[in-house]
Parts: structure tokens; sequence; C-alpha cells
């Protein structure tokens, strides 16, 4: 499949505006099975920049053998922090759900600003390494390194394919 990508203004409304996309090009795809978790994985990262970064985003599908990867890049420079909260807090759990999602996921300078990376498999935890914890606990692990990987990130996002 070809890559799709939109820009997004720095707005809360944005944040729906780039699920619609997701939807809307999943369905193109036929991919639909992996909506529910793209539309969550996007929705943290979509909200993070327009929180913290405070920019404008783009979001880019590209759908593959390997599975769905979804870039968020942003023109903020500050990698995201996962938290650890009170199971009272109600916020600041959303890179946890990230990495509950998705099979791989991590963060890339991009100029100035930075590329949040996430890869969904058929399923969420395909091809990653057990951690003998339950999904539940997972949430609540210390943050691990996210850029353990260095043959995944941007340069898959932004690699198209030969025509």
């Amino acid at each position: 499949m070809v890559p799709e990508s939109r820009t997004f203004a720095a707005d809360p409304a944005s944040v729906a505006e780039a699920r619609r996309f997701v939807r809307q090009t999943l369905a193109g795809w036929q991919a639909e099975h992996f909506e529910d978790r793209a539309v969550h994985v996007l929705s943290e990262l979509a909200t993070n920049s327009v929180i913290h970064a405070r920019s404008s985003f783009v979001v880019e599908l590209s759908l593959d053998p390997a599975g769905l990867r979804l870039c968020v890049s942003d023109d903020s420079g500050r990698r995201p922090v996962r938290k650890s909260r009170s199971a009272q807090a109600t916020t600041g759990r959303g890179l946890a759900l990230v990495e509950a999602l998705s099979a791989a996921w991590g963060v890339d300078r991009n100029g100035d600003g930075k590329t949040v990376w996430v890869l969904l498999t058929a399923q969420p935890d395909e091809g990653r390494e057990p951690t003998g914890r339950s999904t539940p606990l997972a949430l609540f692990a210390p943050p691990e390194d996210v850029d353990a990987d260095p043959d995944e990130g941007i340069r898959a996002c932004l690699t198209r394919p030969a025509a």
C-alpha cells in the first residue's frame, strides 16, 4: 500500500479529525482489523502533540506484510515520558497504553522535532519479547529505552515503496 499522511493543526479538535483520517484510510485499505488499536494509539499520540508539543502534527500510515505502521510527527524535540501514576490518577497512562497495544514503538528525532512510530501487527504482542507480566501489570512497569531497535523508526515511516 502507498503510505497515506495528513497534517493537522495544533488544536484539540484535530485529534478527532485525525481519528477519522485513520478510520477512513484503514477502511480504504480493507484493514479495519487494526482500527480499534490504531485509533486508541493515535488518540494518545495526537493528544500529546497538541498538549505537550503545542504544534501541528503529521499522521502517516503505511501497511505492509509486517503490519500497520503509524507515525505521529510534531515540532517538539522533547521525548515523550512515560510516567508512574497511582491507581487513582486520571491521566499519565498514554504511553503505557501505546506499549500495551503495539508490537513495537519508539521515538526518532526529526530535525528540531520528533516522530513517534508504532507498529501494530495482527496480534499486539507478536514479535515482542515475553515480559513474564500480563498486560495490566505491564501498564505500570518501569519505562524502558524507546530507542532499543535502531532499525525501526522514522526511516520506515518515510521510506516509500519503489515504483
